[in-house]
């Protein structure tokens, strides 16, 4: 069902088909419903912020209702008075030999989605260029990914971003799908592709790596998802929601295409015809927000607090010189807040300082950190395979504390259960389990740990039928190993003499195999009872013409409008490999680690990595080269071994 739309009609382009600083300034935050805004700007700024993206979420939840717009971590809208706060929040696009200045740039940290945007940008938007475009696209693609129990197509999330990245708020309307210059000019100039090639595109396809067939991708995917919303003369969701229902079943792009017009070919005409109009039109959204801007929640913020999310921000950005120095800061004024032991946890993680992690995160859980994920990660770091009766309760209390700081993280359930299970208290791990497959549907862990639930609780037919969803899901030899183990002890422990798990230990639920998100490789091992494997040749890529290979430690993504930079350390150098998007990059893994997710930010730890680029013939500090592949390899691998 579509929400209330009124239909605009425009003259278009008739498309020819071929810092420490923080702490010392006045900072407020302003907390609506679905988001936080801080900023050092007037109270009445920071509550319009929080509304425009308020605006912004009702209208893509009342056009599109599979979209449920609930993320797994908050959302915090730092918003800078001026380009002086800019450029102390996100420092490298001020860098020396920096060509993109941006008015708003989004990152994801372990435990925040980041939004930093200039407040003093908003009178600048023009009835056809909205100055939040770069954030609109990222925060459009998080929310409209959450609807979907599958993979979302790649044509269909660029599509819609596209579409709702370019929105203008206005009072109590939001205006999206106005034409977007650059893709129009796209449009124009350069050839396409047929909409069955179209669709057929991957995030492993050479054309979505290519910078310039890229920006044609997404330019040809905005056109294709204007047709289908507005493809009547008005605004229409039907069409495109029968499409989504489609592809929730598990049909192709070309399926659902065809059963809602007919055929492809018919589809492509219409859209090509559509195009040769010389109007377009967008769409005025009434939104409707749950709670008035006058009530949201307001506070003057203390100077520590600022400084954390400075720190916060600089962590997401990966800042780590310039989080250090505030930390340090922090550490010489006690009592130190909690949140600056949060973030020294995150970078201490992410080089893959256990130890020194733990520690940080403990002294965070005993400040009365708020983070589910500090919480969240102390429970992995202080995971055991030989974990006794207090270990397990302080386990359970500390996953118990991370949900109730946010119930939406699915990892936090899925463990959560999966300590039941080691505790051998099977009937409390069913609700925590299945929460975790709900927040995670994709999930093949998630899954597999439901899996064990059910059939330690004897609803057997329920257990296989889940551990075969997850197979169904599996797309990494590693995760088709984790479900054919469970699967093996089922079959095992059906026959009348059986009843050993994959270990070869007597039990009744099978043993974690496939171990709870976020645990350890080291333990994930322990709990399987399985030896280290024997050394083995890995088949990497072979380089290309033009391309370098580097082994060192891939570290994070820097994400800016229109721009990704993966980071890597080797041989005491800093590379910053740059493409487009991230989905142009090969991403490929010889680890039983593998985070479930690459995104913006800094990776949960440093991971040993092969890193294939194009070096610039000329190297600047924002990027070294063009990225090509990441494969990442065991830590112990040795190139030639």
């Amino acid at each position: 069902m579509i929400g209330p739309l009124r239909c605009v009609l425009v003259l278009g382009l008739v498309l020819a088909i071929p810092s420490a600083a923080l702490a010392q300034e006045a900072w407020v935050r302003v907390t609506s419903p679905n988001f936080t805004v801080i900023t050092n700007a007037r109270e009445r700024d920071g509550r319009r912020i929080a509304t425009q993206f308020e605006r912004i979420r009702s209208a893509i939840t009342g056009t599109f209702p599979w979209a449920k717009a609930q993320l797994d971590r908050p959302v915090v809208v730092l918003g800078a008075r001026d380009e002086a706060t800019m450029k102390r929040l996100v420092p490298r696009y001020w860098e020396p030999g920096s060509q993109v200045k941006p008015s708003s740039v989004l990152s994801t940290g372990p435990d925040t989605h980041f939004i930093a945007l200039r407040v003093d940008v908003q009178g600048e938007d023009t009835p056809d260029q909205s100055p939040y475009q770069a954030a609109y696209w990222s925060y459009a693609a998080l929310a409209l990914e959450t609807g979907f129990e599958v993979r979302m197509p790649l044509w269909f999330r660029n599509g819609l971003a596209g579409l709702l990245s370019n929105s203008i708020v206005r009072d109590n309307r939001v205006e999206f799908g106005r034409q977007f210059a650059p893709y129009i000019r796209m449009l124009n100039n350069e050839p396409r592709l047929k909409t069955t090639e179209l669709m057929n595109i991957t995030a492993d396809s050479s054309y979505y790596r290519e910078a310039i067939s890229r920006q044609r991708f997404d330019a040809q995917s905005w056109a294709i998802a204007h047709y289908l919303l507005f493809g009547d003369g008005k605004p229409n969701a039907v069409a495109l929601n029968r499409i989504v229902e489609l592809i929730g079943q598990g049909r192709t792009s070309q399926d659902a295409i065809a059963t809602v017009y007919g055929s492809v070919e018919a589809f492509e005409q219409g859209y090509l015809n559509y195009f040769r109009r010389p109007l377009l039109v967008y769409a005025v959204v009434e939104t409707q927000i749950s709670v008035a801007e006058s009530a949201y929640t307001f506070e003057r913020l203390a100077p520590a607090t600022a400084q954390a999310t400075e720190i916060g921000m600089h962590v997401a950005m990966g800042n780590a010189a310039g989080a250090r120095t505030l930390i340090s800061a922090a550490e010489r004024q006690p009592p130190v807040a909690a949140a600056v032991f949060d973030a020294e946890g995150v970078l201490l993680d992410r080089e893959d300082k256990d130890d020194e992690a733990r520690l940080s995160y403990s002294k965070a859980a005993d400040a009365a950190s708020t983070s589910f994920y500090t919480l969240y990660r102390l429970a992995v770091l202080e995971w055991s395979a030989s974990a006794d009766a207090a270990a397990l309760t302080r386990r359970q209390g500390l996953l118990t504390r991370a949900i109730t700081a946010n119930p939406r993280f699915g990892p936090a359930h899925s463990m959560l259960a999966d300590t039941f299970l080691s505790a051998r208290q099977y009937a409390e791990a069913i609700a925590p389990a299945r929460s975790g497959v709900t927040l995670q549907p994709a999930s093949v862990s998630a899954r597999l740990v439901l899996a064990r639930a059910l059939w330690a609780t004897d609803q057997r037919g329920d257990a296989r039928g889940m551990a075969l969803g997850a197979r169904a899901l599996a797309d990494s030899d590693d995760e088709r190993r984790q479900v054919q183990s469970v699967l093996d002890f089922f079959d095992r422990a059906s026959q009348p003499t059986a009843g050993t798990g994959p270990a070869g230990s007597t039990s009744t639920a099978p043993s974690a195999a496939a171990a709870a998100p976020g645990r350890p490789a080291a333990a994930t091992a322990a709990a399987a009872g399985t030896t280290a494997a024997p050394r083995m040749i890995l088949d990497l890529r072979d380089a290309g013409p033009g391309e370098t290979k580097v082994l060192g430690t891939f570290q994070e993504v820097e994400c800016a409008a229109g721009a990704v930079a993966l980071v890597i350390q080797a041989d005491g150098r800093t590379l910053r490999a740059t493409a487009r998007q991230l989905n142009e990059v090969e991403f490929i893994t010889f680890r039983s680690d593998t985070p479930g997710a690459v995104n913006c930010g800094r990776l949960p730890r440093p991971l040993r990595a092969v890193l294939t680029y194009r070096p610039n013939a000329s190297p600047t500090p924002q990027s070294s080269g063009v990225a090509v592949a990441i494969e990442l390899v065991p830590d112990d691998f040795v190139p030639g071994q």
